[in-house]
């Protein structure tokens, strides 16, 4: 219930529309059989198994095959598990009992199985495992107090089973390098049959700085599926990395005409048109992304700095302390809330805000220069000083530093 009421608030949670239900009960048959495949066999295993056409797959071979076994061995063990045999009833009502939240019925992401969601459920398989193991080795009491050879033999062969299983862990490791790792081991898996794997793998390609293999992927995506706002946004990303505004303009508006809510897509949008000098639609932008997520403070930081590109202090005061209101510890709102303060002549707040910046990160030459100029302004000249000086300790090299020092100091006649 948890879950699901955490995965509704980012739409995770996916309506019978898009996946019918009858696919989720015979996948959730499926998912039942694989995952006991997969804990006898744990190879190929793949961190994201996705679903792929819901709308057709339901009642294919393997799907109709796993629900027959998991009809056949429910009734097995129920009517022969039984007295003596209670384990075998026990074990497997345990395993469905654990697995049943997670198999899908209610569809939370966009996943056909994943493999942490056998943690809890495979204690029950495995207990069956290791008494029929112990049942074997010492058939009774005395074999027990024995040890003979049926005993060295299961410890033997459970050392085996952990050597194995310690190989393939620390291969299965490696996959979880990272995010680009991840999603090409996917895209191996599954490949041009996932838009959320290859999506995911370009987005991971351009966070590590790599935009043409990003492109490449967005491209496929776009190739191989129906018309989706998350590949045309992030393609609209990877282009603007590349300079190539007008090109990045038209996939972000791609994006919006297929997704118009999304306040996030609007603020790529604000940032492009601004790099392309368009000032009416970037404020529009801003504006349309404050409407459709009120809670976003990166929006009203956008939309401040528009405010005040355009001379608009009391409105990019009001955006900006929105946005610090909703990230009170959000350094750049800070700034930016002082500088719009020391542009509106507003001298006093200035100071105050860029003394905080100041305190919260003393060593940034940029807060220092901030707070020196404000000082300059106000005429307090050994103050400023103080203020270039410590921004020059902080980096020698600051040109911007050394000039205003050079300023302040001319101020009092020490030429």
């Amino acid at each position: 219930m948890i879950t699901v009421r955490a995965q509704t608030g980012v739409q995770a949670v996916i309506s019978v529309d898009a996946v019918p239900l009858a696919f989720r009960v015979m996948n959730a048959c499926h998912s039942i059989v694989f995952y006991l495949w997969k804990m006898l066999v744990p190879v190929s295993l793949v961190p994201f198994y996705p679903i792929v056409h819901p709308e057709t797959s339901a009642w294919t071979l393997p799907h109709v095959a796993a629900a027959l076994l998991v009809l056949l061995v429910s009734i097995a063990c129920f009517r022969w598990g039984v007295g003596k045999r209670a384990y075998l009833s026990a074990a497997w009502l345990g395993y469905l009992v654990i697995l049943a939240p997670v198999l899908g019925i209610v569809q939370v992401g966009s996943q056909a199985a994943a493999d942490r969601y056998t943690y809890f459920a495979s204690l029950s398989p495995f207990l069956l495992f290791s008494a029929g193991v112990a049942a074997l080795a010492f058939p009774t009491a005395a074999a027990a107090r024995s040890f003979g050879f049926g005993g060295w033999s299961a410890v033997g062969l459970c050392g085996v089973l952990v050597a194995g299983l310690a190989y393939l862990t620390v291969g299965q490791i490696a996959i979880w390098k990272d995010s680009t790792t991840v999603w090409e081991h996917v895209t191996r898996a599954y490949r041009d049959t996932s838009l959320i794997a290859h999506t995911n793998l370009a987005n991971a390609y351009r966070q590590a700085g790599r935009v043409d293999e990003a492109l490449r992927e967005y491209d496929r995506v776009l190739a191989v599926t129906r018309p989706h706002a998350v590949p045309h946004e992030g393609k609209g990303l990877a282009l603007l990395d590349k300079g190539r505004v007008d090109e990045a303009i038209v996939e972000l508006e791609k994006a919006i005409a297929l997704n118009p809510r999304s306040a996030k897509t609007y603020r790529y949008l604000w940032l492009a048109y601004d790099r392309k000098g368009l000032a009416d639609e970037a404020l529009a932008a801003a504006q349309t992304a404050v409407a459709a997520d009120p809670e976003f403070a990166e929006a009203y930081g956008n939309l401040g700095i528009r405010y005040g590109q355009r001379g608009r202090f009391e409105d990019s005061e009001r955006a900006f302390a929105k946005a610090l209101a909703l990230e009170p510890g959000n350094l750049q709102y800070l700034a930016n809330l002082a500088t719009t303060y020391q542009r509106a002549g507003k001298l006093d707040e200035a100071i105050d805000l860029y003394r905080k910046t100041r305190a919260l990160d003393p060593r940034a030459p940029v807060y220092a220069i901030n707070l020196g100029n404000t000082y300059l302004q106000k005429g307090m000249v050994l103050e400023a000083i103080a203020e270039f000086q410590w921004a020059v300790e902080l980096q020698p090299t600051n040109q911007v530093a050394q000039r205003k020092l050079a300023e302040a100091h001319a101020r009092l006649g020490k030429r």
